[in-house]
């Protein structure tokens, strides 16, 4: 999946079989021979095509008698015609960060026939490498598909397969140092307004949060702040969070330990004693 460009590419193996009653003998009078292979552009083809390319300059871009003019199709002596290509899919795929690093993307791929459901019948069905049988390694893993056919009467007949995605690398890195960083943010509130240990503690919590911030920043193409994964805006709002709890840890430390032999002014006082309580509604005696 290229998440920087929004798209999705598949190499896949499309086996495709029809029946083609012009295509048929009878064994006992070829000598036994029960099937043979010719040329895919020398025989009707049901033309499939995927129609939800993106628009680029790969091979799919490519018309099926550029790419398979000559590949071998079987051809069985009962009409039944078997055509496997490997083939090169892509497709656009819009990608939604909010729930990234747990996220699963939907990427579809329609396929698309010049016949109508009245002529032919399209089936599809979907099989993928099982993960014993896998050679190399991805950041994707299929976690399920849907196969939706279109086989009606007046309009063309067409397939639409849509596939899940579930990210399969780099969840640790965020939830882990997530979940240390919160820890000690609480800690931090725990302790006395006075210790000079908040301030350290908030200090690492707060460049932390910067990096993992940082790392997220780099791995998510998009930056735009609306479209950012919930997880990098919890780390926004810990940053401002853990800025303002360190100015007012510094402050109060500040106040407690500093010398304050003076007399409060007469004009704090009647602020502080007779209006600032009428304004909260609360009555003095002072």
């Amino acid at each position: 999946m290229d998440e920087s460009n929004h798209r999705v590419v598949l190499f896949a193996v499309l086996f495709q079989k029809w029946n083609d009653d012009f295509l048929t003998w009878k064994p006992v009078d070829f000598g036994g021979i029960e099937y043979t292979y010719v040329d895919y552009s020398k025989i009707w083809n049901p033309n499939l095509k995927l129609v939800s390319n993106f628009n680029d300059k790969s091979p799919s871009d490519k018309s099926k008698d550029e790419l398979y003019g000559n590949f071998p199709v079987k051809l069985f002596h009962n009409g039944t015609v078997q055509f496997s290509p490997a083939v090169h899919l892509t497709s656009e795929c819009l990608i939604n960060y909010g729930k990234f690093p747990l996220d699963i993307q939907a990427c579809s791929f329609e396929f698309q026939m010049p016949y109508t459901g009245e002529q032919i019948k399209l089936r599809i069905n979907v099989y993928y490498t099982d993960e014993e049988n896998r050679k190399y390694e991805h950041m994707w893993d299929i976690d399920d598909f849907k196969v939706t056919t279109i086989n009606e009467k007046d309009q063309k007949t067409s397939a639409i397969v849509q596939f899940l995605f579930r990210r399969k690398y780099k969840n640790f890195l965020y939830i882990l140092p997530s979940y240390f960083v919160y820890v000690l943010t609480l800690l931090m509130f725990m302790l006395p307004q006075e210790s000079n240990q908040r301030i350290i503690i908030g200090s690492t919590c707060l460049i932390i949060s910067c990096l993992l911030s940082y790392f997220m920043s780099n791995t998510v193409p998009n930056h735009e702040i609306s479209a950012w994964p919930l997880l990098g805006k919890l780390f926004l709002f810990n940053i401002v969070l853990l800025t303002f709890s360190i100015l007012f840890s510094a402050f109060v430390i500040n106040i407690s330990r500093g010398n304050h032999t003076k007399n409060v002014p007469s004009w704090l006082r009647k602020v502080g004693l007779f209006f600032f309580p009428i304004l909260i509604f609360f009555s003095s005696s002072l």
